[in-house]
């Protein structure tokens, strides 16, 4: 199909060369902007079509820190002699077959690298057809140049070529669950512009460090690099994505610690940096991400306390930073500032205090998980008001003072009809076990209540907790026999009573 390269220009000079260059550039079916330099002189021309095609053939990458007085995206100088640039120009904008042939063969080239194929993907990708209907190739609808690039999950092998960096109207590449390795190439960057926005290639085994030249990529929506063996830290350059609304880089093995400037991305809804051996502290700046919805950072060596502006960001609704070395209390208003939490889980770290009581405001509660840390105090009852509560994990903590009566708020918790854990082992909860115990959550799969300070008998009617699977009371001073009703039900229930 033919079509016209698209050219934006912007010519630096005296009013008669600007219009000149219009008159010139229309003709031709060019689109073009102009702009005054202060500096008035030379051409200073925005080749969109070709990019950095160009830069490398004709010229030099002209100086970024003049390009806001142009409003444009990129320039290139390519002469100061007006009859060599209307020559190249005119040749841009005639030349149909250039983007096309530059798609194909970049094309081919990532076919070519491609090791292991087992579902013979790349069979498919041959010129019997135009690449534009290559399985997993999308191309623009008015024109025939590849937008996107969509393999995931096709059990391929190899490395990524370089040449992908010529696919310059890439809008979204997603080789998301593929066998890919090797290192992610710095060709991304030439992706840039008003073009790549999203870019998925986790779970595959890239090595390397997160290529800093994806600074270039200023209109990224997602980066979702997750699942690798990424190392190194994270490049300063990333502080130019401004426009990141998804950053994933969970499960790899980047260092350092947490950049301050991703404070800065403020369209950001999800922030998945968790399972990487980040340290320090975790900035304030964050902070300032008020979209933010989705907070993980578990299984990192983060210390210090949990600023206490990222407890403001009330469309927080999945907040982990289980196993790091963080410290500190739970702000009693936690939950009216995030009323929308689902998942608040901060297990395996050093937080103290008690469990703040307006947690029962978060009425969208599924998870809460404190488990081993140093938590005081008592299980405050209206939790119960968590109707879609499914996990209620806090076990390995300082709870109760060994006292009769700590336990009777598990009666309450009847009203949690979705309840499916239930930890609450190596406190130091006091009394007896209520009959009430049998009016939990009929979903419920695990009780663990071993460690303790429990005394006297097991209920009968635990036996109507009829999904149990693991039932743990070791470590309490109980006595009498286990119910018959239980008894009936050892083949499939896991139950700790002694350990010796």
């Amino acid at each position: 199909m033919e079509k016209s390269a698209e050219v934006h220009a912007v010519a630096i000079g005296n009013g008669s060369s600007i219009d000149q260059h219009k008159s010139h550039a229309w003709t031709k079916g060019c689109r073009v902007g102009v702009g005054v330099s202060r500096s008035g002189d030379g051409f200073m021309w925005t080749l969109e079509a070709i990019a950095v095609a160009a830069a490398d053939a004709v010229g030099d990458i002209a100086d970024e820190a003049l390009l806001p007085q142009f409003q444009v995206d990129f320039a290139i100088i390519l002469s100061r002699n007006p009859s060599f640039v209307y020559e190249l120009n005119f040749e841009i904008c005639n030349n149909s077959s250039f983007s096309d042939e530059s798609d194909r063969l970049a094309l081919l080239d990532f076919k070519s690298r491609i090791s292991e194929d087992p579902l013979q993907i790349m069979s498919l990708w041959n010129d019997s057809t135009h690449f534009c209907s290559w399985f997993g190739v999308t191309c623009s609808p008015t024109s025939t140049t590849v937008t996107v690039l969509n393999l995931k999950a096709q059990r391929l092998s190899g490395f990524i070529t370089p040449s992908i960096g010529n696919l310059t109207y890439l809008i979204g590449i997603n080789l998301r669950n593929n066998s890919f390795y090797g290192e992610i190439p710095q060709e991304l960057g030439r992706l840039r512009h008003l073009h790549l926005q999203h870019l998925n290639l986790t779970y595959n085994s890239f090595g390397g460090n997160l290529p800093s030249n994806l600074s270039h990529c200023t209109q990224l929506r997602v980066l979702d690099v997750g699942a690798n063996k990424l190392v190194g830290q994270i490049p300063e350059q990333l502080n130019s994505l401004s426009k990141l609304v998804f950053l994933q880089l969970t499960v790899n093995n980047l260092t350092g610690s947490i950049p301050a400037w991703i404070g800065n991305f403020s369209s950001s809804s999800f922030l998945v940096l968790a399972r990487n051996n980040l340290q320090g502290c975790i900035p304030s700046e964050l902070g300032r991400l008020s979209s933010l919805e989705f907070f993980q950072l578990y299984g990192n060596n983060l210390s210090c306390t949990i600023p206490p502006q990222i407890y403001n960001i009330s469309s927080i609704f999945y907040f982990s930073v289980t196993k790091n070395q963080l410290h500190g209390s739970l702000p009693p208003d936690v939950g009216l500032t995030l009323p929308n939490l689902e998942t608040f889980a901060g297990a395996v770290n050093s937080f103290t205090g008690p469990i703040p009581a307006s947690l029962s405001n978060a009425s969208r509660l599924q998870v809460l998980d404190f488990s081993q840390n140093g938590l005081t105090g008592s299980v405050p009852q209206n939790l119960a008001r968590l109707s879609g509560l499914v996990r209620l994990n806090f076990e390995t903590n300082r709870l109760g003072n060994g006292k009769v009566g700590e336990l009777n708020f598990l009666g309450s918790l009847a009203n949690c009809t979705s309840l499916e854990v239930l930890g609450l082992d190596y406190n130091q909860f006091g009394g007896i076990l209520s009959n009430s115990i049998a009016n939990l959550s009929s979903q419920l799969n695990i009780l663990t209540l071993g460690g303790n300070m429990m005394h006297g008998g097991i209920p009968i009617g635990i036996g109507n907790l009829v999904n149990l699977t693991d039932l743990g009371l070791e470590y309490n001073y109980l006595s009498g026999h286990l119910p018959d009703t239980l008894a009936r039900e050892a083949t499939k229930v896991t139950i700790t009573i002694f350990e010796l």
